[in-house]
């Protein structure tokens, strides 16, 4: 089995590293070497700093991502406690990340127009939908890797957005 299996995998979620862009292979050492012929040609490596970090992260206790887990889970919570009280926009429960895709076209805007207005009139940052295709029309996605206390925070504002 060993020499039919590869691993492909990053330290986004299980290390709470979100946009550090470090990730690991494990596969048969020929097929490592075709995907490093690859992956050179695309990429030229990891920064020094992230891999550094990802080998603290690799030496961290197992735990820490059942934690972390713990704390997206009670955000994730919140986030569709707090949607289900704002007009206009709602959400599908998201059951395996920390990112939401939320509905917004009952506001009259594009994706695109909602992440810009909501940028520039309250400093909230989200990717408009139609970013993932024509399907994600009239959604945007925003991440809840940040703590309890900032979400609070940008749900306010995105709040105060809606209702003006």
């Amino acid at each position: 089995m060993k020499e039919r299996t590869v691993v492909i995998n990053s330290f986004s979620k299980e290390y709470a590293m979100t946009g550090w862009r470090l990730g690991y292979s494990a596969a048969p050492k020929s097929l490592i070497e075709a995907m490093c012929k690859l992956q050179e040609n695309i990429v030229g490596c990891a920064a020094e700093a992230n891999q550094y970090a990802g080998v603290k992260a690799l030496q961290y206790d197992k735990d820490y991502s059942k934690e972390m887990t713990k704390e997206y889970e009670k955000t994730r919570n919140y986030i569709i406690e707090r949607i289900d009280k704002i007009d206009k926009i709602s959400l599908i429960k998201p059951k395996g990340t920390f990112y939401a895709f939320i509905n917004i076209k009952k506001t009259g805007l594009s994706s695109e127009e909602f992440a810009i207005e909501l940028l520039k009139e309250k400093q909230i940052a989200v990717v408009p939908g139609n970013a993932f295709g024509s399907g994600g029309e009239g959604d945007i996605r925003l991440s809840f890797a940040t703590s309890m206390e900032n979400i609070k925070e940008g749900f306010n504002r995105i709040e105060e957005f809606i209702k003006t």
